[in-house]
């Protein structure tokens, strides 16, 4: 979030895809914001 809030989108990205490789299972709010966020990054992107 802090990356995401500075623009550094391309540390933020890979902090978000690190997110989403720790949680296989990919359930839960975090997932979801994580997923948002990305989908967000690569649109300003």
């Amino acid at each position: 979030e802090i990356y995401f809030k500075k623009e550094k989108y391309d540390i933020a990205l890979k902090a978000y895809k690190k997110v989403l490789r720790l949680n296989p299972y990919e359930k839960g709010e975090i997932v979801k914001k994580t997923k948002e966020r990305i989908k967000e990054i690569k649109e300003k992107t």
